[in-house]
């Protein structure tokens, strides 16, 4: 059905509801799934590592990317279908704003997400990352609930 297809992964249930959609959905010649994952540095961390060089600050950065890194490797581990490739991504901006940045870069042509992930309260009040992908994406946009 698709040749490339984007799915953010954040290793919530909905992620990988998404990702066992998205190999179902992928075929056709050099099929690609995009992983993305947008780590993101809890409130007191962010402004620590904003005001620190090194130190804490760094320290707390590598932590959360190294998490983000073994999501990326445990989401394309679970796809067992052969022939799939995988490029994996890391976006330090706004979850919404990285995914569709992520996949006008990379001209896929479909979004597979989950409709909530791993968020924190911030999300009830400024709005889902899924509603925002929806009336942002210029590709298809594939919601999984």
């Amino acid at each position: 059905m698709y040749t490339t297809i984007l799915v953010p992964v954040d290793g919530s249930d909905h992620s990988r509801l998404a990702l066992d959609l998205a190999s179902k959905l992928i075929s056709g010649e050099s099929p690609t799934i995009h992983l993305l994952n947008v780590p993101e540095l809890p409130p007191l961390e962010g402004h620590v590592a904003l005001w620190t060089q090194g130190g804490a600050g760094g320290q707390i950065r590598q932590a959360v990317e190294a998490d983000a890194r073994r999501i990326l490797e445990e989401a394309e581990a679970s796809v067992e279908k052969s022939g799939i490739q995988f490029q994996h991504h890391l976006f330090w901006t706004p979850p919404a704003m990285a995914i569709v940045t992520a996949a006008e870069d990379l001209k896929v042509e479909a979004i597979v997400l989950g409709s909530r992930g791993r968020g924190n309260l911030k999300g009830l009040i400024i709005g889902s990352v899924s509603n925002k992908v929806l009336h942002s994406a210029t590709c298809r946009v594939v919601l999984v609930h």
